[in-house]
């Protein structure tokens, strides 16, 4: 938005206990997730990086990743630059 000069967005990103968001990309936004609360992982580029609070990940744009929660779910900040919406 206007205070950011409309260059990166912010999510909350929820995931169900034992849920996944799939293997996907942006073409065009670099995507940095920083984890607020639960467990899981992150696959990316054949690495899996666990995910517990206060880890913080990056996607370069085009790269294929998936995430994954686990048996508590997770919850995410997920930032994209440009922004996603």
């Amino acid at each position: 938005g206007k205070e950011t000069g409309s260059r990166i967005s912010l999510h909350h990103v929820r995931i169900d206990p034992g849920c996944s968001i799939g293997d996907h990309s942006h073409t065009e936004q670099v995507e940095i997730h920083d984890v607020l609360n639960g467990s899981g992982s992150c696959m990316l580029d054949g690495q899996t990086i666990p995910y517990r609070p206060g880890v913080a990940a990056v996607m370069p744009a085009d790269r294929v990743h998936r995430v994954d929660a686990g048996a508590e779910g997770l919850l995410l900040l997920a930032t994209f630059s440009p922004p996603l919406v």
